[in-house]
């Protein structure tokens, strides 16, 4: 998809409050800063790093998933893409699905709009995640439901993607998509779901980096099994349905 948009750095609008919790979490048991010596130490060590940003912080209490997208966004397209620039973006594609006859395009933008209603109130689950990804940028995406599965299924589907992007990154590869590759997680770390960018991996010591969109200075290593809980977690919505998390 061909992308050009003003870069504004979502960094100049900072989400004023930072959790206290949140900051309890990235230093519990399991858990390691980033910006401690042996953060430092196992970024140093790790078999994939992206080429992240990491000085976002989300702008409202509901904007971790639209953060989390404008990170990988940037990435993607070599751009300083803010939390406005994916939303743009977005509306750009619902503009394009209304204009289709195409019942399938109004379908997407059914969707699109639903998930455009709900996120300031409760932020996005992962399924509505997928549909902007999706719909709204026109992305290849793949879910990966951490309550349909077990820790054996996401350690092998962490250790595929690392190969993938080693073969990207030696020039080997035959798929251009490969190289493409970005992980979102969706995960509750404390009261509430939450949105975050796989950064790196250290398969050695079996960890993960987290960037952690509540709080910039905050973002955090941990163990795949830890991971694994976060994301292992449902939330009821209402009778007899809840609410699923994963990558």
């Amino acid at each position: 998809v061909a992308v050009s948009m003003a870069s504004t750095p979502s960094d100049e609008r900072k989400y004023p409050k930072k959790s206290k919790r949140r900051r309890q979490a990235a230093n519990a048991p399991g858990m390691e800063r980033l910006t401690s010596a042996e953060g430092a130490k196992l970024m140093k060590a790790a078999e994939f790093a992206g080429n992240y940003p990491r000085n976002r912080n989300q702008t409202t209490g509901t904007s971790c998933g639209i953060c989390s997208t404008a990170i990988i966004f940037s990435s993607l397209k070599k751009i300083s893409a803010s939390e406005d620039d994916v939303l743009r973006y977005v509306d750009l594609s619902l503009k394009t699905f209304s204009l289709s006859d195409d019942p399938k395009c109004d379908e997407r933008r059914l969707q699109l709009e639903n998930v455009l209603t709900k996120w300031k109130r409760r932020g996005c689950s992962l399924d509505q995640l997928k549909v902007l990804l999706s719909y709204g940028l026109g992305l290849q995406t793949k879910s990966f439901h951490a309550g349909k599965s077990m820790l054996a299924d996401f350690e092998d589907s962490l250790s595929r993607f690392t190969r993938r992007w080693k073969v990207r990154r030696e020039g080997e590869g035959k798929n251009e998509k490969e190289k493409m590759a970005h992980i979102l997680v969706n995960l509750r770390i404390v009261k509430t779901g939450h949105w975050g960018v796989v950064a790196a991996l250290n398969a050695k010591e079996g960890k993960v980096l987290v960037l952690e969109t509540n709080d910039a200075s905050m973002h955090y290593w941990c163990t795949t099994e830890r991971l694994f809980e976060f994301m292992n977690t449902k939330k009821q919505i209402w009778p007899n349905t809840r609410l699923d998390r994963g990558i």
